[in-house]
């Protein structure tokens, strides 16, 4: 059985990554230096970590790698090994050997041949004593180097991660309350716009909006006894009352968000997730309330043919409070809400629909969202915002910029000379990895 952990190793080009039709195994490196760099593996990894096009288990090991069927296509070429490290050593040693033969190693992100470092299972808590956790809107804590929030992949494979952890109390209270737009649902949204940003730290309340219904879901850190009282204070046109109350471990709430009603904590644990969609996300930053007529407008959208869902999340808190050159993540004082776009669909001749549907949904609301640049988040990367153009084997600032700034702003150009210090080589990199930035 494949180790949870992988990551790919595909041939040194001289075109960038994105260039799908030109990167096929027909113009790999020659088997000399395939066969050289496979022999350099087989001295520092065991056998059974291996795994090349014509093993057996190969399009299992990978296709548990893939979350998005889009990337499963015969048209996105696939990696010449698969290696399943067990130990740092292990992906070390794949470095080494892929810089010394001329064969790139790359983890999931975009387009492409690629497989990814997952992390391990095993997790190392200094506070044994106290349950912890946060509520989702104070995470956008990312700190001043690239691993954290920059986009790690460009920089090289991270192996371990260092999460701070926060007491929480002992119960927290999670509602989910539906409301079509004949229940008011536009005013409902149009209302939450401006509290959403502005409540306690201990509440955040999102929106999945779907068809003609938004679904507001709030988790606040507490018991349902205290959050009744606060909500007809902060926002009593929702109408949240004891009914709606869930109370559980901040643990629990985990599996009860994402994966439903009837999850569990073992739920989590499952890596063999069957749930693989052809998906297509975009993203948003609003600093100016949409209009109510807009809203109006916007549910309209929702049930068109084709139509995905929007998912919306209030920042203010601490994301506000943090600087905005403080972290590479630049998303912070001013902005109400993040906006993402999300589409499904299960039959891969089933995409135009959806496609055409994202595209323009994302061309409509374009007035009312933030602008020069329009601002995305990272981790929903959109390979419509731009791809890398690589000369002379190295990623050029000037395209990495076009989409670069729509993530990071004027943080971009920190990471890119990052880059520059640590990997100016560019030996790892994607459609929209940094670029390195040299001093001339």
């Amino acid at each position: 059985m494949a180790n949870s952990r992988a990551f790919a190793l595909v041939p040194l080009l001289p075109c960038a990554l994105s260039c799908h039709a030109a990167v096929s195994y027909a113009a790999a490196p020659v088997p000399a230096k395939k066969d050289a760099f496979f022999g350099c593996l087989v001295k520092e990894i065991p056998a059974r970590l291996l795994y090349a096009k014509s093993s057996p288990a190969f399009p299992t090991v990978l296709a548990q790698t893939i979350r998005n069927s889009r990337w499963s296509s015969p048209q996105n070429v696939q990696p010449l090994y698969i290696i399943t490290p067990t130990n740092a050593s292990h992906i070390q040693s794949a470095v080494v050997c892929g810089r010394r033969h001329a064969v790139r190693l790359r983890r999931p992100r975009l387009r492409g041949p690629i497989v990814p470092v997952r992390a391990p299972r095993g997790v190392r808590r200094r506070r044994p004593q106290q349950d912890a956790g946060r509520v989702g809107r104070r995470q956008g804590s990312h700190g001043v180097g690239g691993l954290r929030g920059g986009g790690g992949e460009s920089f090289g494979i991270v192996v371990s991660w260092q999460v701070n952890l926060l007491p929480v109390p002992p119960t927290v209270t999670v509602f989910q309350i539906p409301k079509t737009v004949r229940e008011g649902a536009v005013e409902l949204v149009n209302k939450w716009q401006l509290v959403g940003p502005a409540l306690p730290d201990d509440l955040m309340i999102r929106i999945i909006a779907f068809g003609d219904t938004a679904k507001f879901e709030g988790m606040y850190l507490g018991t349902c006894k205290t959050l009744t009282p606060l909500m007809t204070s902060k926002f009593p046109e929702l109408g949240m009352n004891a009914s709606h109350c869930n109370e559980m471990p901040w643990i629990k709430s985990v599996p009860f968000i994402h994966l439903g009603k009837q999850a569990t904590l073992f739920d989590l644990l499952n890596r063999n997730n069957t749930f693989k969609p052809f998906a297509e996300y975009k993203s948003d930053y609003v600093y100016q309330p949409v209009p109510k007529t807009v809203w109006a407008q916007i549910f309209v959208w929702l049930v068109k043919p084709g139509a995905g869902i929007m998912i919306m999340d209030p920042y203010g808190a601490a994301i506000s409070a943090t600087p905005e050159a403080a972290t590479p993540f630049p998303h912070r004082k001013g902005v109400l809400f993040n906006i993402q776009y999300v589409n499904y669909w299960f039959d891969e001749a089933g995409g135009a629909a959806p496609l055409q549907w994202s595209k323009d949904m994302y061309r409509f609301m374009e007035p009312y969202v933030s602008k020069n640049p329009r601002q995305a988040y990272a981790n929903y990367r959109d390979i419509d915002l731009g791809r890398n153009e690589v000369v002379n084997d190295v990623s050029t600032y000037a395209s990495g910029k076009v989409w670069g700034e729509k993530y990071f702003k004027g943080n971009f150009q920190r990471l890119a000379i990052t880059k520059g210090k640590v990997d100016p080589q560019d030996y790892f990199r994607n459609e929209q990895s940094i670029p390195p930035l040299l001093a001339k």
